[in-house]
């Protein structure tokens, strides 16, 4: 039940008591819902915060660019001398980089800075037969032997051990000796060794490949001019040997030159006339040789089965 309403206070101690009431803070619950509004209140007048949305990283991964060395740089080089027939000139041009190399690794070597470069760029990389490969066959077709021998020596021990480089080695040593019935062996094996060392990006196959085709077709060109010269008759085996052709391939390749040949002998009887291709500083042929033999044997070079 609800009592009667309390009187108004009269006295002065009831108005002293009244006072001290009003002056009491408000109850805790009271005073949470004032604190609770306030950051309402403040949260309302403030701007609000622009969040920039996250870029998400592209998914798709970098290509790694390798820096090419001296080497890789060149080959187009050598392999443009080489199909212009700028022997002499390809064999500049890869002697004084391949020099190059060696020389600034020995300057790095005296001064004690020499960290990484051999293996990435240096004369141990196997991008360096790049250069020397066509150097040496270049020397080969020039018929310049000792500096072909010394740039396959200065090859390390890493490189030394490459099947391309020992075709190299093999093919150089009978051309030094003139076994002549091995030569033509050796050069297909040096054409099936640079089959077999790639590099991807670099045509090494077919820059060796032509190379090799015209060091055996000028061999043979100046094996063929030292047999007219030198001989009054020879045995069909013989010129086989000496030219590296089937029975078949000499015979047409020699009649071209005017060589009777007797097929009851099989004896051959070289044309000492002004036919018979004469060998200077170079080949040179007679007035009708040249163009006939090149193209007889630039489609047997290679090909003696």
């Amino acid at each position: 039940m609800t009592g009667p309403p309390t009187p108004p206070p009269s006295s002065a101690l009831e108005i002293q008591d009244a006072q001290r009431e009003a002056s009491v803070p408000p109850p805790a619950a009271a005073q949470s819902e004032t604190t609770a509004a306030e950051p309402a209140d403040h949260a309302q007048n403030e701007e609000p915060i622009a969040v920039e949305p996250t870029v998400q990283p592209d998914s798709t991964p970098e290509v790694a660019t390798q820096s090419l060395n001296v080497y890789q740089l060149l080959f187009p080089t050598l392999a443009d001398l080489a199909s212009k027939g700028s022997y002499r000139e390809l064999v500049d041009v890869a002697e004084r980089a391949d020099w190059n190399v060696c020389l600034l690794i020995l300057c790095l070597v005296c001064l004690n800075t020499l960290i990484i470069f051999t293996q990435a760029e240096g004369d141990h990389h196997p991008s360096r037969l790049l250069i020397i490969a066509p150097l040496v066959l270049g020397y080969l077709i020039l018929d310049d032997l000792p500096p072909a021998r010394f740039a396959l020596s200065r090859l390390p021990r890493s490189l030394e051990s490459q099947p391309i480089s020992h075709a190299l080695f093999n093919l150089l040593a009978s051309t030094s000796e003139r076994r002549y019935e091995k030569i033509y062996v050796r050069a297909e094996q040096v054409v099936l060794a640079a089959q077999a060392f790639q590099i991807p990006g670099y045509e090494l196959t077919a820059v060796i490949g032509a190379l090799t085709t015209n060091f055996v077709d000028t061999f043979r060109r100046k094996t063929f001019a030292l047999l007219s010269k030198a001989y009054s008759s020879l045995p069909l085996s013989v010129v086989q040997t000496y030219l590296g052709f089937t029975a078949e391939q000499a015979i047409s390749v020699a009649t071209e030159f005017n060589w009777s040949y007797d097929a009851q002998t099989q004896i051959f009887a070289p044309s000492a006339s002004g036919s018979t291709p004469v060998v200077t500083n170079g080949f040179r042929s007679g007035p009708s040789s040249l163009a006939t033999f090149g193209s007889l044997a630039s489609g047997l070079i290679l090909d003696t089965d």
